[in-house]
């Protein structure tokens, strides 16, 4: 192949992995692994051993699943899909094997401390659900569009606008100075 891996689409990686030639999976892997990860740290709470085993999951999920893969649909969506309910898997056999509780974190926002960029918007997703903190991450943190989480979780663009909407409204009453 004339073409350097990176500058290949998503969609030709995936027909190169399925004609049976499985170092181009490595590629999405390389392409996929600094957004996943980056992605399930704020889901996991910054848990790195349970980042990494989520990662390695999903990937293997992924590289079984490939077949399963419908070329119309984003794949980044698919991954992501894979990743999210990897990761809420993960949480449930945590939960279920300390008996902790999925329980939200309620964290305490102290208005006089200064915070840094990353650590306020950490700390403010703090105060959300797992379902809201998903929403906002994958859409302003992530940089996915409305029809990739739609893709993702199965429910409308327009659905999802309004519920980001309502989020952010509650966030602003929350925290007036943001």
């Amino acid at each position: 192949m004339d073409e350097p891996l990176e500058q290949l689409s998503d969609n030709e990686l995936v027909n190169l992995t399925l004609d049976k030639d499985k170092e181009y999976f490595a590629q999405l892997v390389d392409r996929y692994y600094p957004k996943l990860s980056r992605y399930l740290n704020r889901l996991l709470n910054r848990n790195t051993h349970d980042v990494e085993e989520t990662l390695a999951e999903t990937f293997m999920k992924a590289y079984i699943n490939l077949s399963t893969y419908t070329q119309g649909l984003s794949f980044s969506a698919w991954i992501y899909r894979i990743a999210h309910n990897q990761a809420i898997d993960h949480m449930k056999k945590k939960a279920h094997s300390t008996t902790v509780e999925l329980e939200e974190h309620h964290a305490t926002y102290d208005p006089t401390k200064h915070y840094e960029e990353d650590d306020y918007v950490e700390h403010i997703l703090g105060y959300l659900s797992i379902e809201d903190r998903n929403l906002l991450t994958l859409f302003y943190l992530e940089g996915l569009s409305l029809n990739e989480i739609s893709d993702m979780l199965k429910i409308k663009p327009n659905t999802l606008s309004v519920k980001i909407k309502r989020i952010r409204e509650r966030l602003r009453k929350q925290f007036p100075d943001t």
